[in-house]
């Protein structure tokens, strides 16, 4: 796997793992986008995600409905949808996303539940007195 820093991806955005992109999406320069294993990220039509972005689908399934815009510096990562229209905050963080079409997230905003969809609490065994 090769790794980039920012700087090299100056004019240029990092795709990787199944990511469809359909045509007339706007991907800005610095942005990395990608799925993990056994995950897909799809992007849609009219979504415009803003420079230095990170996408990572995580879990299952991630999509960005169309038209659907990403401010700059968003991170967004594991499953989940982001609705039509959704207009999405610079600098906020969106985990498991479950996104409204035409919400607004304001800026620097944290969004979402960590973990897999099925995590729960660790379950730690009682201890039991020796008899």
């Amino acid at each position: 796997m090769a790794f980039f820093t920012l700087g090299e991806l100056q004019n240029q955005y990092l795709v990787f793992g199944a990511v469809d992109i359909a045509p007339g999406a706007a991907i800005a320069p610095r942005s990395i986008v990608g799925a993990d294993a056994a995950s897909q990220l799809r992007i849609e039509t009219g979504v415009c995600l803003g420079s230095e972005v990170v996408v990572q689908a995580r879990w299952g399934t991630l999509t960005i409905e169309a038209g659907a815009n990403i401010g700059c510096g968003a991170l967004i990562i594991g499953q989940g949808i982001i609705g039509a229209g959704a207009c999405i905050g610079a600098g906020s963080t969106l985990i498991n996303p479950q996104i409204q079409p035409q919400q607004v997230i304001a800026p620097k905003s944290l969004v979402g539940a960590s973990g897999p969809p099925e995590a729960g609490p660790l379950q730690t065994p009682q201890a039991t007195e020796p008899q």
